[in-house]
C-alpha cells in the first residue's frame, strides 16, 4: 500500500486504538464528510497509520540521523510532520484532483494539525530513544511522495525514515519502536506493549501491517504469501482505508470468518462496509436487517434508513460526484458536489476539507476556511470540523490564535491547556487523583474505574 487515507470518522477510532493494534476503522474531534480524506504518507514515513495517544514530549535533546544539527524531540516531530504533511499533500493534490483538498495550502494546514494532535507521544519516544528519525530520509520521501505515480507504493527511502531501536521482548507503545516493526499489546494500559517477531510462513498472526514477514501477510489468522487472494480464501479487512487483500472484483466479508466473495447486489444481506458491489452500500438499519441498497442518483432522496449526519458521512449514500446535503425539502437529498467558487447549499456539498459554504446568509459558494481577524461561526455543518484555518480557532465569531490558559475558549486550547465547558475558559491539564475525559498533566494518564476517570501516575514512560 502507498499511502494511507484517513477521514474524520476514521480519525477518533485511530486516536483511542492501542499502539501496535491497526485493525479497527476509527469520534475524531469532529466528523467530515467520508470523501474529505486525510491524506498521508506510507504509514512507514510519518509514523504508520495507527494513531494513538502515549507519553507527552519531553524536553531532553535528541540527534537525528541525517541531520547535523541537535534538536529537540519536539523540533524534530515538527520538522518530520511539516515534510509528512507537504509529500502527503502534494500526492494528494495530483491523485484524488481536488476530492480531498481545494488547495495545497488548506492540505498542508489540515496534515498538520491532525498530527500535532494525534502524534504528540512520538516526541517521547525520540526523547527516550527508542525511535530514531532521519529527517534527511523524511526530505527525500516528500520528494518521491510529490513525483509518485498514483497508486505506486512508496520509495524505498520511506521506510526509513522512522526506525525502532528495541529488540524483541522489549516494552514498547507502537510498531515503530520496535526494530521488527510489531508492537503486541495485552490491554490498553500503557505498559502492556512488547516487541514480537514477526510471523513465518503458516503460523498465527493478529492483523497488522508488520504482523508477518517481508512477503508476507495476515489473512484471517494466519501468514500467507503476499499474494491476491480467490474466492472462499480467509483475509482481513482492518479498517476502511486498508487495500483489500482478494484478487480484483472479489471483497473480504462475511460474518464472523472474512473470506473473500464476489460483492453482494442491492437487496442482499450484508454485514459489513465491504459486501456490497460499488454501486450499492450496506444500509445496516434496513427495517429486517443489514441490505444492499443501491446508491442514490442526482435529486433522490438520500436512501438511507438512518438520516443522521454521521452515519450519511460514512455510508456515503449517493452516487459517485454526489454528496447527500441537506435540501429546502428538510431531507437530505443527493446533490452534485462542487468546487471553489461554485454556488452551494451547505458545508458538505463543497469538495474539500479545507473548504465552507460562504458567507453563511444566501448566495453562497464553496470558499477557504476563513484565516486569522475573518469572520468565523460556530454554528457548523456535521459535514465539516474546522470553522477555521488551522492552527486558528472560531471564538465570537472570529477566527484567532489558540487560547491559552485563563483565555475564553469555545472548543481548544494551546499546548496541553483544556476548554472547560462549565467556565468557557482554558485551564491546566488535571494532576494526580483529579477528575479526567482523556488526558492528563505530564507524568499522569487517565485511567476510569466504574464509569469515572482519574489521573493515575503513568506507568510507562
Amino acid at each position: 500500500m502507498r499511502r494511507l487515507l484517513i477521514n474524520w470518522t476514521t480519525i477518533a477510532c485511530l486516536a483511542g486504538c492501542v499502539a501496535g493494534l491497526a485493525a479497527c476503522s476509527q469520534k475524531s474531534p469532529g466528523d467530515a464528510k467520508a470523501s474529505d480524506a486525510v491524506a498521508t504518507t506510507d504509514e512507514t514515513s510519518a509514523g504508520t497509520g495507527d494513531v494513538a495517544a502515549g507519553p507527552d514530549a519531553a524536553s531532553d535533546s535528541a540527534t537525528t540521523a541525517g541531520d547535523a544539527a541537535t534538536l529537540t524531540p519536539e523540533a524534530t516531530l515538527k520538522e518530520l510532520i511539516a515534510n509528512t504533511a507537504k509529500g502527503a499533500c502534494e500526492y494528494a493534490m495530483h491523485c484524488q484532483k481536488g476530492e480531498g483538498y481545494a488547495s495545497q495550502a488548506g492540505c498542508e494546514a489540515i496534515q498538520t494539525d491532525v498530527w500535532v494532535r494525534w502524534r504528540a507521544w512520538l516526541a517521547g519516544s525520540i526523547a527516550a530513544k527508542t525511535v530514531i528519525v532521519d529527517l534527511a530520509a523524511a526530505k527525500a520521501c516528500s520528494a518521491s511522495n510529490a513525483a509518485a505515480a498514483c497508486g505506486s507504493k512508496a520509495a524505498a527511502v520511506c521506510d526509513t525514515v522512522v526506525t525502532g531501536t528495541q529488540p524483541d521482548g522489549a516494552k514498547c507503545l507502537d510498531d515503530l519502536e520496535c526494530q521488527s516493526r510489531l508492537c503486541v499489546r495485552k490491554s490498553f494500559s500503557c505498559d502492556s506493549g512488547t516487541c514480537q517477531p514477526r510471523g513465518e510462513l503458516g503460523t498465527q498472526c493478529v492483523w497488522s501491517k508488520y504482523a508477518c514477514k517481508p512477503g508476507l501477510m495476515c489473512a484471517g489468522s494466519t501468514c500467507v504469501a503476499e499474494t491476491a487472494l480467490e474466492v472462499g480464501q480467509p483475509c482481513s479487512q482492518a479498517n476502511v482505508v486498508e487495500p483489500s487483500q482478494c484478487a480484483v472484483g472479489l471483497t473480504c466479508a462475511g460474518s464472523g470468518t472474512l473470506t473473500c466473495r464476489v460483492p453482494a447486489k442491492p437487496g442482499d444481506y450484508c454485514a459489513s462496509f465491504f459486501a456490497c458491489e460499488s454501486s450499492s452500500f450496506c444500509d445496516f438499519d434496513k427495517l429486517g436487517g443489514s441490505v444492499c441498497v443501491a446508491k442514490g442518483k442526482a435529486g433522490d432522496v438520500c436512501p438511507i434508513s438512518q438520516q443522521n449526519p454521521q452515519t450519511i458521512e460514512v455510508l456515503a449514500p449517493c452516487q459517485a460526484g454526489l454528496r447527500c446535503v441537506s435540501g429546502g425539502n428538510g431531507q437530505p437529498t443527493c446533490m452534485a458536489a462542487v468546487g471553489q467558487g461554485q454556488a452551494c447549499t451547505a458545508d458538505a456539498q463543497c469538495l474539500g476539507a479545507d473548504l465552507l459554504c460562504l458567507p453563511f446568509e444566501a448566495g453562497k459558494t464553496c470558499q477557504p476556511l476563513p484565516i486569522k481577524g475573518q469572520s468565523c461561526t460556530l454554528v457548523q455543518d456535521p459535514a465539516k470540523y474546522y470553522r477555521c484555518m488551522p492552527p486558528y480557532t472560531c471564538i465570537d465569531n472570529t477566527c484567532v490564535d489558540l487560547p491559552g490558559i485563563g483565555q475564553k475558549c469555545m472548543d481548544r486550547c494551546a499546548g496541553d491547556a483544556l476548554c472547560d465547558k462549565a467556565t468557557n475558559l482554558c485551564a491546566p491539564p488535571p494532576g494526580l487523583g483529579q477528575v479526567c475525559s482523556v488526558t492528563c498533566a505530564k507524568g499522569f494518564r487517565c485511567v476510569y474505574t466504574a464509569g469515572t476517570g482519574k489521573c493515575v501516575v503513568q506507568d510507562c514512560r
